[in-house]
């Protein structure tokens, strides 16, 4: 897969079977919370053409805080539209290890996550942030993955 972006996704959940399997769904109302006003623009409308490009995004799956879980790095690769939620798949990238959840809490300046509320509410961000270049300085992604 390849990383090279300057956005992702950020999917955040309470739920600790969320990233267990191939799919999971988040509420309209949890779309674009805690991201910048001007890095939401580009998607906002939630058109095909916006998804099509929220699905060429790296994504970063995560647990909340309270979790202690593990946080996996992929791609989503289908999004449905369903009355209140958008019903998803994803796929991780098996190249890339799982991050442990110290090491996360450890990244989250790095990744534009506030420590404070953002790692304590399920939603779906975009950052305005290279996920690669951050990986690859925790020593979580090769060099040669970055192309």
């Amino acid at each position: 897969m390849t990383f090279q972006n300057s956005f992702y996704n950020l999917l955040m959940s309470g739920n600790e079977q969320a990233w267990t399997g191939t799919s999971w769904a988040m509420e309209y109302g949890r779309m674009f919370e805690y991201t910048h006003a001007q890095v939401k623009q580009p998607f906002e409308t939630l058109d095909d053409k916006a998804l099509q490009a929220l699905m060429g995004l790296p994504t970063l799956f995560t647990y909340e805080k309270y979790l202690n879980a593990s946080a996996h790095v992929g791609r989503i690769t289908s999004i449905n539209r369903r009355q209140r939620e958008f019903a998803f798949t994803f796929a991780f990238d098996t190249s890339v290890a799982p991050i442990p959840h110290a090491l996360f809490m450890n990244l989250l300046n790095n990744l534009d996550i506030d420590p404070k509320w953002e790692v304590n509410r399920s939603h779906w961000a975009v950052k305005n942030v290279n996920l690669a270049d951050v990986l690859h300085r925790a020593g979580l992604l090769a060099t040669g993955a970055l192309e």
